[in-house]
């Protein structure tokens, strides 16, 4: 299994940090995600899809992009994850390509 889903609350208003200690097969690991709530109102004018599309390549580059949650009338949810410093770097590397 590579994937496993855990439910935590959200607060739909404000972005939130997730930080997560984990243990496989005997190897601890740190996780940081980072939920943000994407309100349609801060587009201007733009189409929705051009918004999240300048929000998502914005982002921090050691973030990347995880899940783009279910759109409602006001908002978006995007949820990132951090990289590890080597995906950092390789992701610097690529775009300066």
């Amino acid at each position: 299994m590579s994937a496993i889903s855990v439910t935590l609350p959200i607060n739909p208003a404000e972005q939130q940090t997730i930080d997560i200690d984990i243990t496989i097969n005997g190897i601890k690991q740190k996780l940081h995600y980072c939920v943000e709530i994407v309100p349609w109102e801060t587009c201007d004018d733009a189409p929705r899809v051009e918004c999240l599309r300048q929000k998502i390549q914005t982002y921090e580059h050691d973030w990347e992009l995880l899940n783009i949650g279910v759109a409602t009338d006001n908002t978006v949810q995007l949820m990132f994850k951090q990289r590890s410093p080597l995906q950092a770097d390789a992701q610097e590397h690529a775009e300066a390509a």
